[in-house]
């Protein structure tokens, strides 16, 4: 989805599989002309995120129900051009259809 303001998200499910958990990751580009930092990607989806879950390049910041608040390392700055994606992976005792959360 690409915005006016020259930024575009891309997500990625990945199932279950005998040799790993199911993961879901997030890719935001700046493809505008400014730099971002102290911002925050909100989403929500049929699942929750369990915050049990390994996330790698950035933390749930506050959650409610089903819509979470992710933020990138502290300090981060998104250049132009730069791309920052976060990845929730599913804890291994979890269970059920939802690729990162327990319903």
């Amino acid at each position: 989805l690409m915005s006016r303001t020259g930024l575009h998200l891309e997500t990625l499910f990945t199932p279950e599989a005998a040799d790993r958990p199911a993961a879901y990751s997030l890719t935001l580009a700046n493809r505008s002309g400014v730099a971002l930092s102290g911002f925050r990607l909100c989403v929500s989806g049929p699942g929750r995120i369990d915050l049990a879950a390994t996330i790698t390049g950035g933390t749930v910041a506050a959650q409610v129900s089903n819509h979470t608040q992710l933020e990138p390392p502290q300090g981060l700055v998104l250049a132009p051009g730069e791309d920052w994606t976060i990845s929730i992976i599913r804890p291994s005792s979890s269970s059920g259809t939802s690729a990162f959360a327990r319903a």
